[in-house]
C-alpha cells in the first residue's frame, strides 16, 4: 500500500502525531522534528491566544500515512507564511510533496500581490537543504539557536537572593500573578487567563514543572516550563523569562538549575532548549552547560 495524504482530524489525529514525534525522536536521537512539547504548546497556547479556537490551526494541517501510519504532518505554528515538515525518517522523499501541498495552502500574499512561503531547516540537514535549493527557496540569515545539555552529571543548588523563592506553581496561587509574569517576561501584557487554562489541559503539562520563583513582595518575578518526555528520558524548556526589574540577579540560573534537578529525579538524561538571536539568552544557557546541538535556519521563496 502507498502513502496516501488527507486532512487531520483533530481527534484522534492529535494524539497519533505526537506519538509519531516521540517516535521519531527515539529513531534518530536528535531533534529531526519537533519535540512533543511544541505540538502540545502550539495547539493548546498558541493556537488559542491567536484564535480562542484551535480549530482554525487544525483545519491548515495534513497528514501523510503509510499502512495506517502516520509519516509526514505539515503545519504552520503562529500563522500561515510559515511551514514546519515533520517527517518520518525513512520518508524523506515525500519532502517535494508536502512542500508542495504547503506552497499551495499555506503561503500568504505579500504587498506586491505574489505569494510567500517560510520553511524552517535545521543547519546539519543537508537534503532539505538540498530539496529546498531545487525548489528555488534560499536560506535567510534568520536563525535559531538549539542548545543540548547532559543531565547525567552534577548541578548547582538553585541560588537566589535573599527574599527569593524558587518553587513549582501550586494549585491555590493566584493564576492571575503567573499569567502577569509570563506576560512582562515576553511583552507588555499579561496571558490571558483561559489562554493559561488551556495551556494547563495539555497532555504534557505538569504542575510540578511549571517552576517560578517567588519575589519578596509576593509577585511572580521569573518563570519556567519543563517538559518530560519518558519514552526517551529527554526534558524540554519552553518558556523560560524573567520579569524585566528582576533581570541582572541571577533568577534564570536558578530557574534552569531547579529544571535539572526535577528532571533529573524524573529520570532524563538530557535537557533541551532553544533561543532566539538574543545574546542574552544564549548568555544564560550557555552559562548552565547548555552547548549549542545545532542552528535552524529559515528559508524564503517568493512564489509567482
Amino acid at each position: 500500500m502507498g502513502v496516501t495524504s488527507r486532512k487531520y482530524q483533530a481527534d484522534p489525529d492529535f494524539q497519533r502525531v505526537r506519538d509519531f514525534l516521540i517516535e521519531t525522536y527515539g529513531i534518530t536521537q536528535r531533534p529531526f522534528n519537533w519535540f512533543f512539547d511544541r505540538w502540545d504548546y502550539c495547539r493548546y497556547f498558541v493556537a488559542t491566544m491567536r484564535d480562542r479556537d484551535p480549530q482554525r490551526w487544525e483545519n491548515d494541517i495534513r497528514v501523510w500515512e503509510s499502512d495506517g501510519e502516520i509519516v509526514g504532518v505539515t503545519s504552520y505554528e503562529e500563522a500561515r507564511g510559515k511551514a514546519y515538515l515533520q517527517i518520518q525518517p525513512a520518508q524523506r522523499s515525500l519532502e517535494d510533496e508536502m512542500m508542495a501541498w504547503a506552497e499551495e495552502n499555506l503561503a500568504v500574499e505579500t504587498h506586491d500581490g505574489k505569494r510567500r512561503l517560510i520553511v524552517r531547516a535545521y543547519d546539519y540537514d543537508t537534503l532539505r537543504h538540498e530539496m529546498l535549493e531545487q525548489r528555488g527557496y534560499r536560506r535567510t540569515e534568520h536563525l535559531e539557536h538549539r542548545y543540548r545539555r547532559s543531565l547525567e552529571t552534577s548541578f548547582p543548588e538553585p541560588a537566589v537572593p535573599d527574599g527569593y523563592v524558587v518553587r513549582p506553581l501550586r494549585e491555590d496561587d493566584d493564576l492571575g500573578a503567573r499569567c502577569l509574569a509570563l506576560g512582562r517576561a515576553f511583552r507588555d501584557t499579561p496571558v490571558d487567563l483561559d489562554v493559561y487554562r488551556s495551556l494547563q489541559s495539555a497532555p504534557g503539562y505538569r504542575l510540578d514543572l511549571d517552576i517560578v520563583i517567588e519575589a519578596p513582595d509576593g509577585s511572580f518575578a521569573a518563570v519556567a516550563i519543563a517538559w518530560y518526555d519518558d519514552v526517551n528520558r529527554i526534558g524540554m524548556f519552553e518558556p523560560v523569562g524573567t520579569v524585566p526589574e528582576h533581570q541582572k540577579k541571577g533568577l534564570g540560573q536558578a530557574l534552569m538549575h531547579e529544571g535539572f534537578r526535577r528532571l533529573q529525579e524524573l529520570g532524563a538524561t538530557t535537557a533541551y532548549v532553544g533561543a532566539g538571536p538574543q545574546p542574552e539568552a544564549s548568555a544564560l544557557y550557555r552559562s548552565v552547560g547548555f552547548d549549542e546541538d545545532f542552528t535552524d535556519h529559515a528559508w524564503t521563496r517568493v512564489l509567482n
